[in-house]
């Protein structure tokens, strides 16, 4: 057996002698060669390689070192970076979340507003989520609120008037009486005689009257003609603003009034549906749902049904509307047509069911040799022969 001389490695004094580290031994430092390079370099690795059974550095049970190890034996690149462990991603299920810790996380931050009763609040994935958007539609008006009250008490009662669904005209005519009240310079003479016929003309008083209390006022002197000025400014905007009160009072009386008009009109409706003596148990079901699920909603946070959305759908197409409105106007006739139809299908049905059994009810009385004598008379039907 021949001996195998293993030289020691070292840095030598020569360039010769330096060990060259070239580019392409680096992972990913150059762009991967074309096929045919690769298959040059197979080649040489394969000639290099010791044939089975031949000599070898490792130990017979030992494992055979990885190509990327054995090009960086010594270590001269450092320590190789690990293989990344594919980690697969544990599905939660609703069992196993903690809802109650993350309330407790979010009204510590500040997401949430605290409640009474908060910490005694059994939740599980249902609760949770309709307290989610609870709480998301409260900080949505808090923010609104806040984002409304910067422009001053005025902006608020405005918002406040259209929420309860107020024509905004009215309000601004409110407002800008306001405006130009506010505009009088009650310390020049023009604005005090304007201020004073102002509010006497406000409270029904004539032109003549007017004209002769200005008179008396300014026989009185200056001071007690611009007391009498400010004392009317200050009684047109308290009028001013008692009536902006009661006018979104009114209005937000009248949208309660709507609202229960609504409620019982709904309360009905859904009585008739479901008193229909002509409908089953399934229709009745799925037309109540058609109407009183409010499973949509717009970007003004209004819910909707799929009937109101059939209905805007119906709007929008002239032929479709067209079909409404012929069904509109011929409504009274609906149910009678609906009847006849219903009528004629039964009767239909009862004849042919009678033809049936009539056909039956002779087939099974006439004899089978009566039959066949009748079958030889009939006349053979023509055949083509070859």
């Amino acid at each position: 057996m021949s001996e195998v001389k293993i030289t020691p490695f070292s840095f030598g004094e020569s360039d010769e002698d330096i060990a060259q580290i070239q580019a392409d031994t680096l992972p990913g430092a150059t762009e991967p060669k074309k096929e045919e390079e690769d298959k040059s370099q197979k080649t040489e690795k394969e000639e290099v390689k010791p044939e089975k059974g031949g000599l070898s550095f490792f130990d017979p049970g030992e494992e055979e070192i990885d190509e990327e190890d054995a090009s960086d034996s010594l270590g001269l690149f450092g320590d190789k970076p690990k293989k990344e462990e594919k980690v697969e991603d544990k599905k939660i299920s609703t069992e196993e979340v903690e809802y109650s810790a993350i309330k407790d996380f979010l009204i510590e931050n500040g997401i949430w507003q605290d409640w009474e009763g908060s910490e005694s609040t059994v939740l599980n994935a249902e609760t949770f989520q309709k307290l989610w958007e609870a709480q998301a539609e409260n900080k949505a008006k808090h923010y609104v609120t806040e984002e409304v009250s910067q422009f001053g008490e005025t902006a608020s009662q405005l918002m406040e008037y259209l929420k309860a669904g107020g024509d905004v005209n009215q309000f601004l005519d409110n407002h800008n009486q306001q405006l130009d009240v506010a505009s009088i310079d009650v310390t020049s003479e023009d604005g005090q005689e304007k201020a004073i016929s102002t509010f006497y003309e406000s409270i029904g008083k004539s032109k003549e009257w007017i004209k002769k209390q200005i008179n008396r006022l300014k026989d009185d002197g200056e001071d007690t003609f611009k007391e009498e000025a400010e004392d009317c400014i200050a009684k047109l905007k308290e009028e001013l603003d008692s009536q902006r009160q009661e006018l979104i009072k009114e209005q937000q009386q009248a949208q309660k009034e709507r609202q229960l008009q609504v409620e019982a009109f709904n309360k009905n409706l859904r009585t008739a549906i479901h008193s229909d003596p002509d409908a089953a148990e399934r229709e009745k079901k799925e037309l109540d749902k058609f109407l009183f699920d409010y499973k949509y909603q717009d970007d003004g946070g209004t819910k909707y049904s799929e009937y109101y959305k059939k209905f805007i759908e119906i709007q929008q197409d002239p032929k479709k509307y067209h079909k409404l409105v012929r069904f509109v106007k011929d409504f009274e006739n609906f149910e009678d047509k609906k009847k006849t139809e219903k009528e004629v299908k039964a009767k239909t049905f009862k004849f042919l069911r009678t033809s049936q059994e009539t056909v039956s009810n002779f087939d099974e009385k006439t004899p089978v040799k009566e039959k066949t004598e009748k079958t030889k008379n009939n006349p053979q039907p023509f055949r083509f022969f070859n």
